[in-house]
């Protein structure tokens, strides 16, 4: 599927190839997709980052937190200040889209929101015009806005277009991302085939076509790629 103006801010889940060359050209074909956002663990380096300034690109940068408890994401505060500190001194700003504060955390506990909204809060204060958000798959999340905004994980769904309405339902004076995409395994072939890239295409094709429609837009799209043997770096697309 090609990324259409109907739809807001779309990317992939990018690892940058270790060679500068190598990743320049390959950011170069991310964008010629029509992608305008990669999502990305911390480390970019300065010369890319200026590639992607010249391209258009932005990036999510994710923190690598996870299934963390209320006070494990306390005791990440001074990492989180850290990192943000690092991003604002770098100069990184410039082509930041956003900061993600790990993804699978107990969202549905208050003493969860309140830490993840003071992580959010230290961000904000250092990267003000920086979108804050959290990888979550409850539809239930508890965490008020100043919590960070939510990317709701819809990835390996059939049912991606129902999770979404069950989100805006439950949520209905509140914003949200997605996260979308299906794993890939070699040797799957065929749109009856649940691990095949035709499948995964069209599951895209799918969610796409509802999402062109909805009336409630996401504020922005990744597409994440498992780890999948033979495939590109940033998802259903081979070199063929």
């Amino acid at each position: 599927p090609t990324p259409t103006d109907a739809l807001p801010a779309m990317g992939p889940a990018w690892t940058p190839p270790a060679d500068a060359d190598s990743a320049r050209a390959s950011l170069e074909r991310i964008r010629r997709l029509g992608f305008t956002v990669v999502r990305v663990a911390p480390g970019v380096s300065r010369d890319l980052r200026a590639w992607a300034a010249r391209l258009g690109v932005r990036f999510y940068v994710d923190l690598p937190l996870a299934y963390l408890t209320a006070s494990q994401l306390t005791d990440t505060l001074g990492y989180v200040t850290r990192m943000a500190d690092s991003l604002r001194a770098s100069g990184a700003d410039s082509t930041l889209a956003g900061i993600g504060l790990g993804s699978n955390h107990a969202t549905r506990s208050t003493a969860t929101c309140d830490a993840l909204q003071q992580a959010a809060q230290s961000v904000r204060q250092r990267l003000p015009r920086t979108t804050v958000y959290y990888q979550t798959a409850f539809a239930d999340d508890a965490c008020p806005p100043e919590a960070g905004l939510p990317l709701l994980d819809l990835r390996d769904s059939d049912e991606s277009g129902q999770r979404w309405a069950d989100w805006k339902a439950a949520h209905p004076d509140r914003r949200a991302a997605l996260l979308l995409g299906q794993a890939v395994y070699p040797g799957e072939e065929g749109l009856r085939a649940d691990h095949s890239p035709e499948r995964a295409a069209r599951l895209l094709e799918t969610t796409f076509n509802a999402l062109v429609s909805d009336t409630t837009q996401p504020a922005f799209i990744l597409l994440h790629r498992w780890t999948t043997i033979g495939q590109d770096p940033y998802g259903l697309l081979t070199d063929d």
